[in-house]
């Protein structure tokens, strides 16, 4: 689990019975790109339980997902980025046959 590079997310529920918060805390703390969202207030179905609870669980995810695909472009060049110099590049033209006819 140490050498697990993949970015995760965690969300745990602080009024949980049915999994052990504190194994999640545990791989969130150990996995190198892990990220742990704690709800205080809520039970297992945080997804399903308020309103609020849901928000701040998707604005986690929005910012997640954000900061990931930033770390992912400062890393490396995106293999669509169209903005280099082959973007000015004529593009080869594939005779594409479409439709019974064409």
């Amino acid at each position: 689990i140490e050498h697990n590079n993949t970015p995760v997310l965690f969300g745990i529920a602080g009024r949980d019975n049915m999994v052990d918060n504190d194994a999640i805390r545990h791989a969130a703390r150990v996995m190198p790109n892990a990220r742990l969202c704690e709800q205080p207030d809520a039970s297992h179905a945080f997804w399903l339980e308020r309103d609020d609870l849901r928000r701040d669980w998707w604005q986690q995810i929005d910012g997640f997902f954000a900061d990931v695909h930033a770390r992912f472009d400062s890393a490396r060049k995106p293999a669509n980025d169209n903005t280099g110099a082959d973007a000015a590049a004529p593009q080869k033209q594939h005779n594409i046959r479409k439709g019974p006819r064409a």
